[in-house]
């Protein structure tokens, strides 16, 4: 796999599951967020955006998919968590990346890279 080069200027991604999985898988976004800016990258965390305002028509999932295939397109690499290919909303998120030609990280390869060895010793 090919190690993507980032800088610190860089913005990555985090794509995951989050609809069906319990908190919506938010402990693990939000510690993979977490450790990726502990290491002095800048993240955008799916799992930050505000809920939708009280009173919209817009369902919750069309709400939170068009911020983040809008984030998509802002960024300059993907991390995919876990799970990611068994979820629509991740597997859309691919493929505005692969459309955008964006490096695209597998969760599972984070050892090899120098952005964060911590982060394979998460418990899933």
């Amino acid at each position: 796999m090919l190690k993507p080069t980032l800088k610190p200027s860089d913005i990555i991604y985090i794509s995951g599951p989050m609809t069906g999985i319990s908190d919506s898988n938010y402990p693990l976004f939000n510690l993979v967020a977490k450790t990726l800016r502990d290491k002095g990258y800048r993240v955008w965390n799916p799992a930050e955006i505000p809920p939708p305002p009280l009173g919209t028509s817009e369902s919750p999932w069309f709400y939170y998919m068009d911020r983040c295939l809008k984030a998509v397109t802002s960024t300059q690499a993907m991390l995919q968590l876990p799970g990611w290919e068994k979820s629509l909303g991740a597997g859309m998120e691919y493929k505005v990346a692969q459309d955008y030609t964006l490096p695209i990280i597998q969760f599972e390869d984070l050892a090899g890279f120098p952005i964060c060895h911590c982060i394979t010793a998460i418990s899933l």
